[in-house]
This record gives C-alpha cells, structure tokens and sequence, in this order.
C-alpha cells in the first residue's frame, strides 16, 4: 500500500465522492498527486490550509490545499500498480 496518488479528475471525483460516502469529507486527508496532477484539480481552496501551509496535498470539504506534512490528518491509501 501506498499514499494515493490522485491521477485523473475521474480519479479526483470518485476519491471525493468516496470520502463523503463515509464522512470524512469534511476532515483533513492526505493524497499525492503525480507531477502534472497540479494541472488536474480545479478546486483548489483559497482560505488558510488545515494544519497550516506546507508542501503536502491535502483535501478537505471537496478542496485541495498545499497543506503542513506535520499535520496529523487521515490519508488515502492504494495498491500499487504492477506493470505486466
């Protein structure tokens, strides 16, 4: 298992989705992005990140935020993929 790495906006959307499904929408959680990920998300939040700023993903309440790495928050796993 790894921290997820949100790849797709289809990804983006069922991740969130998924969070809601189980309550956790509206608490702190931790993903990765790949590099042109940035590029993926539209709904970056504009008011202060939760747990502070810093250089790691953090989505909450449908938003995304370059939140503090120090912050204790839940995160989102995945089973890597295998090339065959």
């Amino acid at each position: 298992m790894e921290i997820a790495s949100l790849d797709s906006p289809i990804e983006v959307e069922k991740i969130s989705e998924y969070l809601q499904y189980i309550n956790l929408s509206d608490e702190p959680v931790f993903a990765s992005l790949i590099e042109e990920g940035a590029k993926l998300l539209s709904n970056w939040g504009a008011e202060s990140p939760p747990g502070g700023p810093g250089d790691c993903l953090v989505q909450k309440g449908g938003k995304f935020f370059n939140g503090s790495c120090q912050a204790k928050n839940n995160f989102i796993c995945e089973d890597p993929k295998e090339d065959v």
